[in-house]
């Protein structure tokens, strides 16, 4: 979630936030970004 590949597989945020990765069952690795909540004005 919130994340983006390049042509050469590189991967990037497209939101701010803190990146998790997540095993699955399937032994594949699964990257997550988090999104910061942003603060109340």
């Amino acid at each position: 979630v919130n994340v983006g590949m390049g042509t050469d597989h590189t991967l990037f945020a497209l939101e701010t936030g803190a990146v998790t990765f997540n095993k699955k069952a399937n032994g594949r690795t699964y990257v997550s970004v988090n999104p910061i909540a942003k603060a109340a004005e």
